[in-house]
């Protein structure tokens, strides 16, 4: 176990997908197609965070009520923002054209 520390549920979860990803972006390369690199990478992340949460966090850390709020209203407001410059990009796109 890594020093017998608890950690918040899903705290290994973003870390084998930050493993996951950027890897295997070269093997999206050698397919000739950059999309298919973070759908590996992805799959990749996701079954390696699984696997350190299921060995080294047995015991998690529950998030409050509280913190439960905030990272719902943060997880909207960043859909909203990313919405935003979706279409602004879009728009610019179309009007360039």
């Amino acid at each position: 176990m890594l020093n017998d520390k608890k950690y918040t549920k899903g705290h290994f979860m973003g870390i084998g997908l930050a493993i996951g990803i950027p890897i295997s972006i070269p093997v999206g390369l050698i397919f000739g197609n950059i999309g298919y690199g973070p759908l590996i990478g992805l799959a990749i992340g996701l079954t390696i965070g699984y696997l350190m949460e299921k060995s080294n966090n047995k015991n998690p850390i529950l998030q409050s009520e509280q913190e439960l709020k905030n990272q719902i209203k943060w997880a909207k407001i960043s859909v909203v923002v990313g919405l935003m410059l979706f279409v602004i990009l879009a728009a610019t796109y179309f009007v360039m054209m």
